[in-house]
């Protein structure tokens, strides 16, 4: 499970297509909302973690999908450096999680490791491509992180908490597919160079 947790969001990095990156970004946040999972004892809890899985795993996807399949936008996240410096700075963030994983200040909490590769790498999706549609997918990834590390630093975080959370990120994303619908009508590529273009 770890290894596929890893490739998930390593997938988010280094492929420079957009499905393949929701792929990875569905397996991470199946796998991160794993842990968070109440089983059927409290039917409240139970229906709210439907709700958050939804949210998370239909939601956001599928908004850009629409986005992709709408504006006819090739599938490509338009990399900023080369696969070989893509793959660099997935092993950067997996050698930067290991020496957070070991500092003493978490020695204590299990899965710390991968709480950072999850936020460096949700970060890094974006710094590594130049497609607004990146931007929407990391900021997706950044959300399910959140969540995983309020699950995994207070286990005991209220899921109301994780559902707002998860609110926040993907109304933020919708918002940001509304301007890149708007972009591509000039621009098909999604470019954020061209965002310097803009006026007013």
């Amino acid at each position: 499970m770890t290894l596929l947790f890893l490739c998930a969001l390593a997938a988010l990095v280094v492929d420079a297509r957009i499905r393949t990156a929701l792929l990875g970004y569905v397996l991470f946040t199946g796998i991160a909302l794993s842990f968070s999972y109440p089983g059927l004892g409290n039917v409240r809890v139970f229906a709210v973690f439907v709700v958050l899985a939804l949210v998370k795993l239909v939601a956001g996807p599928v908004s850009i999908l629409w986005l992709e399949k709408r504006r006819g936008l090739r599938n490509d996240l338009r990399p900023s450096f080369s696969l070989g410096g893509r793959i660099a700075i997935v092993l950067l963030a997996l050698g930067l999680a290991h020496l957070a994983g070991r500092l003493p200040a978490f020695s204590g909490i299990h899965n710390v490791g991968l709480v950072f590769f999850a936020l460096a790498t949700s970060i890094a999706v974006v710094i590594a491509h130049r497609s607004l549609i990146a931007n929407a997918i990391g900021l997706l990834a950044l959300g399910s992180t959140v969540s995983l590390a309020a699950v995994v630093f207070v286990p005991h975080v209220p899921m109301s908490a994780e559902l707002a959370d998860t609110f926040d990120a993907v109304l933020a994303t919708l918002v940001g597919l509304a301007i890149a619908r708007e972009i591509a009508r000039e621009n098909p590529e999604l470019d954020v160079r061209d965002m310097r273009e803009l006026r007013g």
